[in-house]
């Protein structure tokens, strides 16, 4: 397995915490896939989310250990759940709120990254008269990685 499934993986292990019993405000823990693209329509099984893998960039500048090459990779986690169709951003911003918790409660995903940050997020637009609404979570990670063994 690549160094980069690896953190993906366990970001992944990290949304399957979500869930009510938990204290979370949410079920999306429920179903969580890797890459699988949904819609935001009445068809797709919800509570879920899926993370998918962004872009990785060589940081050639930063060489802290002879042998290896520094990482950044950007992800973005989509999630989707039910929502009162006249109020759906109160149910994105607790999608929102429950990634951030669950993901970035550490800066280091339990020492597999230097680095774990908050790019960014946003609530998705819905289609008119939709019970479904969508939220994104935008992450990046830093790590080590060595050319011999990606």
């Amino acid at each position: 397995m690549s160094k980069a499934l690896e953190i993906l993986q366990a970001i992944k292990e990290r949304l399957a915490t979500i869930r009510v019993a938990g204290g979370y405000q949410t079920d999306i823990g429920v179903r969580v896939y890797l890459g699988r693209e949904f819609g935001n329509d009445e068809q797709d099984p919800v509570p879920l989310a899926s993370l998918h893998d962004g872009s990785g960039e060589n940081k050639s500048d930063m060489r802290p250990h002879a042998g290896t090459n520094t990482w950044a990779r950007s992800f973005v986690i989509e999630a989707f759940d039910v929502c009162d169709p006249d109020n759906p951003l109160v149910k994105a911003h607790a999608l929102i709120a429950d990634i951030k918790r669950a993901v970035f409660k550490d800066g280091g995903l339990d020492g597999l990254v230097m680095n774990l940050r908050i790019v960014g997020d946003r609530a998705m637009p819905r289609a008119a008269g939709s019970k479904t609404v969508c939220a994104q979570v935008l992450g990046a990670v830093e790590y080590l990685e060595k050319p011999t063994a990606p």
